[in-house]
């Protein structure tokens, strides 16, 4: 089996620092990273061509699938199969292309800070939701 050519790998607000060594080298040795504004901030010491999210954003497939044989990461917030880009991308992409390194989610560093169990809060979100559905 072919090693996967594509990482989503979740990234906190501490950056790079943040990311366990291997995770760390992945992202390092990327030769394309996706990602928005914040993440390529945050990983900014990396030499890589840089790629902004898409706009549709349903263009994410597409563009990710025009990089096939290159080294490519996409950089989402935390966890990337909670609430964020890594599921979609997995229904899409044959997940033995996929390796997914998975940081703290938002909801854990909430609960964390707040002192709250995670097994108890209702965990929402809105992102890339119609608006609709906030009411």
């Amino acid at each position: 089996m072919a090693e996967p050519w594509l990482h989503i790998v979740g990234i906190g607000e501490d950056g790079m620092d943040g990311l366990l060594p291997a995770t760390r080298a992945v992202v390092e040795a990327a030769e394309v990273i996706v990602g928005g504004d914040r993440h390529h901030r945050l990983s900014e010491a990396v030499t890589a061509e840089r790629v902004a999210w898409p706009s549709p954003f349903d263009a994410l497939i597409d563009l990710l699938l025009s990089f096939k044989g290159r080294r490519v990461v996409v950089l989402a917030t935390g966890d990337p199969l909670w609430f964020s880009v890594g599921a979609r991308i997995g229904r899409a992409i044959d997940p033995s292309e996929i390796t997914y390194h998975p940081q703290v989610s938002a909801f854990q560093l909430a609960s964390a800070r707040m002192g709250w169990s995670l097994a108890d809060v209702e965990t929402l979100t809105v992102h890339g939701r119609p608006v609709e559905q906030m009411i």
